[in-house]
């Protein structure tokens, strides 16, 4: 975390990022993320004049992204839109796709009233704690990622429908982009759009050539794990229902997202189980704080949401996207 001294004058955080740009490029390289705390941030324009300054481009693409995620204004979206009440798991942005990308940051405009914690996850840490042989196969694994997208929204329902992931409703326009950006696709009962891809489990840093683990892992496992692992926060009954609700979903063979290995079988209850805990102890959380940024590496760090409650604003931004 990077926070300005009590003895320090206010001021922008632009200033600071364009005097120490290579320094702290260096820095978000060696640790995967950059905290910024105390500094002015007052409006999206500075958001993203601050992604500048640090040497970053900021896009406006969320290209095939599964979540919500309104636009504000030039390349600055609200997080995503996710139920409060849920934990949105450990991933790496836009695992699921070929074209994604290299970092993410975040801006507390409002932070939480309770709760909302965003997890750094270090997946280079998380792929060297796995036993040898789960590393092993996890570095020779492609992961399959299953989204059945829907044609209209659902009555209970947290994904972007067909119009809204693609921009349009036009078979053959979104049959050519799914082709250009790698997407195997397929209609089902004129009700979904079936889009398959299948990515390498582990990749290696560009700058660094520290292998990490870059696979997103969605099950009923994986959902009712981080609510489980902040129990506290639910009364019992409500806690059973949605473990209930998460089990139902994934029971059905249209379920929204999903993800497994492409070829061999899927994880085991263990391997889950092992997996689950090298995330969580390579695991940083913390609380937003007014006008925190945070900036992520999106190949060495994952991220993910606790649950929310009260009122927040916190806005997102995303760049310099890449092609694996």
């Amino acid at each position: 975390m990077i926070e300005r001294s009590a003895t320090a004058p206010e001021g922008p955080l632009v200033d600071l990022l364009l005097r120490n740009r290579g320094a702290l490029r260096e820095k978000l390289n060696e640790h995967g993320a950059l905290l910024f705390r105390g500094f002015n941030v007052s409006a999206p324009d500075d958001f993203e004049a601050d992604m500048y300054a640090l040497g970053l481009s900021p896009s406006r693409e969320y290209p095939f992204g599964v979540s919500p995620r309104p636009n504000v204004e030039k390349s600055i979206h609200k997080s995503t839109e996710y139920a409060d009440f849920l934990v949105i798991p450990p991933h790496t942005e836009m695992a699921y796709a070929h074209r994604r990308a290299s970092w993410i940051a975040f801006w507390a405009k409002q932070p939480p009233e309770q709760y909302g914690e965003t997890p750094l996850f270090d997946m280079s840490l998380v792929l060297e704690r796995l036993p040898a042989d789960l590393r092993e196969r996890l570095t020779a694994m492609t992961m399959r990622y299953v989204r059945y997208i829907r044609n209209k929204k659902a009555m209970v329902t947290f994904e972007r429908t067909i119009e809204e992931t693609f921009e349009t409703t036009d078979p053959a326009r979104i049959e050519a982009i799914c082709a250009e950006l790698g997407i195997d696709c397929e209609w089902v009962d004129g009700k979904f759009l079936k889009a398959t891809t299948e990515l390498p489990a582990v990749m290696n840093h560009p700058v660094t050539g520290r292998a990490s683990l870059n696979a997103q892992f969605i099950n009923g496992f994986v959902l009712i794990e981080g609510i489980r692992r902040i129990r506290e926060r639910y009364a019992l009954p409500v806690r059973m229902f949605f473990e209930w609700y998460i089990r139902k979903q994934f029971k059905k063979p249209t379920v929204h997202y999903r993800s497994m290995p492409a070829e061999g079988p899927d994880f085991t209850p263990q391997e889950q189980e092992t997996i689950a805990n090298a995330l969580y102890d390579s695991s940083t959380i913390f609380r937003w704080q007014q006008d925190d940024v945070l900036v992520i590496d999106n190949i060495r760090t994952a991220h993910g949401r606790l649950n929310v409650k009260g009122e927040r604003s916190i806005l997102t931004c995303l760049g310099d996207f890449y092609t694996t």
